[in-house]
């Protein structure tokens, strides 16, 4: 396990920024009262409305999300033989508050990145040699790559032995080419 401290700084500002987003379009669902708003008057689809917002901000289980029920009834009186009536008019209007102890928890795991392997402990790290390889907290980049023709072709190894190799000299190119 590593943690990174910039990728946490990172990842939290990240999380504040889907936060506050994600309050806002769930206070969007249901606008105030308006010349061309459409108000959700069904709850089931305003509860899908909830939960693709939290699914698309990755906020699900931060924010508690209330909703309250507001029925208006008004009056419309017979015309042409057609008798009076009485419409409802549904609106749902949405709180959203912030759950702290989920966003604090949120907050702690963030930086953290954990690499598995199934090599024996023994032949990860060399402790009579004073400078070890540094995590590298990224994937590799290779937008540089992208759209030119390469004359590579797929490595396919077929032995235990083979791979291992393979990997050796995959890590002994990366730390021969660090600054």
């Amino acid at each position: 396990m590593v943690r990174s401290f910039s990728y946490q700084q990172t990842e939290q500002a990240n999380l504040r920024q889907r936060l506050a987003k994600a309050e806002g379009a769930l206070r969007d669902l249901t606008p105030a009262p308006g010349r061309g708003k459409r108000p959700i008057t069904d709850e089931a689809s305003l509860q899908k409305a909830i939960a693709a917002i939290e699914k698309q901000y990755r906020v699900a289980g931060l924010l508690l999300v209330s909703r309250t029920r507001q029925v208006t009834e008004r009056a419309i009186r017979g015309y042409r033989g057609q008798p009076g009536r009485v419409e409802q008019d549904i609106r749902y209007q949405v709180q959203v508050k912030r759950d702290e102890a989920a966003i604090e928890w949120a907050l702690f795991r963030a930086g953290w990145r954990i690499y598995l392997t199934n090599a024996p402990q023994a032949s990860l790290f060399d402790r009579g040699r004073a400078g070890l390889p540094r995590p590298v907290y990224r994937g590799e980049h290779f937008r540089r790559l992208k759209g030119k023709m390469l004359s590579i072709t797929p490595v396919y190894v077929q032995r235990d032995d083979h791979a291992q190799g393979f990997c050796f000299i995959c890590s002994r190119w990366r730390r021969d080419c660090w600054p």
